[in-house]
Formats: C-alpha cells, sequence, structure tokens
C-alpha cells in the first residue's frame, strides 16, 4: 500500500513554494511539486520537476537515511516508454 500525506516545508527554501508545494514564479505549464510519500513502512520525500520544456526530474528521498535517487528524463524517452507499455 502507498499512503500520501500533504507536502511539508521543510525540505523546501523559504518563500520558494506555496503551501501545495507548487514554487510561485513558474509558469503554468511547469510542474514543481513534492510530497510525503510511505512505501513498506519506510517515509520518503517525492519530488517532480520540469527542468526546461523537455525534462522530466523526478527524486526520491528516504527521510532517515537521506538515501537519494534521482532520475532526469526526456519527453521523447516518455513518449517512446508510453508507446511500448500501451
Amino acid at each position: 500500500a502507498v499512503y500520501c500525506r500533504a507536502p511539508t516545508q521543510r525540505r523546501r527554501p523559504p518563500g520558494a513554494v506555496d503551501p501545495a508545494g507548487h514554487r510561485r514564479s513558474m509558469s503554468s505549464a511547469s510542474i514543481d511539486h513534492a510530497v510525503d510519500i510511505t512505501f513498506h513502512g519506510t517515509e520518503y520525500v517525492l519530488s517532480v520537476t520540469t527542468e526546461g520544456e523537455d525534462l522530466l526530474a523526478v527524486e526520491l528521498e528516504q527521510e532517515a537515511t537521506g538515501q537519494r535517487w534521482t532520475g532526469r528524463f526526456t519527453s521523447r524517452y516518455i513518449e517512446d516508454i508510453t508507446h511500448k507499455t500501451g
């Protein structure tokens, strides 16, 4: 099971995001969102952002240890993988 909590401000620079986790200065087409999430009883912070018009960045940080996984994906890659999986 996956459990989600509302985003918290403690991982974001003061004034950089609104209470919903969205960056205030970005256009409506941009994404900058983070949520606290629990997988198998372990707490993580999941962040998804866009970088420019062609890159999606995904970051998952384990709260207790600070271990971090990051991935950056081009729109072409996402289109290809989506096409392959149907």
